[in-house]
């Protein structure tokens, strides 16, 4: 018999409760996914430190001209680092500044937690799952599958090569059994 969750069998207002509590719970998981990979652009392209020589302030735009970046991706990235809180804005001026609370753990390698060194062990292990896909035991044989999954690069990169990606074995977008031209 298949466990439940706590709270699964209720019904009414408390089933309610639950699943919301289970909802904000899920979007905490969604939005460290989404920081780690923020922080990790922060640091890798130099933002932090950008904006750790700059107590004013930059807009998008000046620290992507500081930077060589897009200023569209520039936007998109401080957007999320305000949402993640490693950024505070002021909305008259739209100028990013450090939050002084997350500061010393974005910029100091010998703060008690050093968020970068986190971000990087993740981005590091990220493409195993996707690797991991392609050992599990097929259903009918229980041998590794002999076929690779479509990574999303893969999909992306070419019209030849995002055909690939819907012709699998089920014929399905993204299966875990779909051939990729290499």
């Amino acid at each position: 018999m298949p466990v439940r969750p706590q709270g699964a069998e209720k019904s009414g207002q408390e089933g309610g409760d639950e699943r919301r509590k289970y909802i904000g719970r899920l979007m905490g998981h969604l939005a460290g996914f989404a920081a780690t990979w923020t922080g990790f652009f922060g640091h890798h392209l130099g933002f932090f430190k950008t904006l750790t020589a700059e107590p004013r302030g930059l807009t998008a735009a000046e620290l992507a001209s500081r930077s060589g970046c897009d200023v569209r991706y520039v936007e998109t990235w401080c957007r999320a680092a305000f949402a993640a809180e490693f950024l505070t804005c002021r909305a008259r001026t739209g100028r990013f500044s450090l939050n002084p609370l997350a500061s010393p753990f974005l910029t100091d390698e010998m703060a008690p937690v050093y968020f970068p060194a986190f971000a990087y062990l993740w981005v590091a292990v990220a493409p195993s799952p996707v690797r991991l896909v392609s050992l599990l035991p097929s259903s009918s044989s229980g041998r590794p599958s002999p076929t690779r999954p479509a990574s999303p690069r893969t999909c992306l990169a070419s019209p030849a090569r995002r055909t690939s990606c819907t012709s699998g074995p089920s014929g399905s977008m993204g299966s875990a059994t779909a051939r990729t031209s290499s």
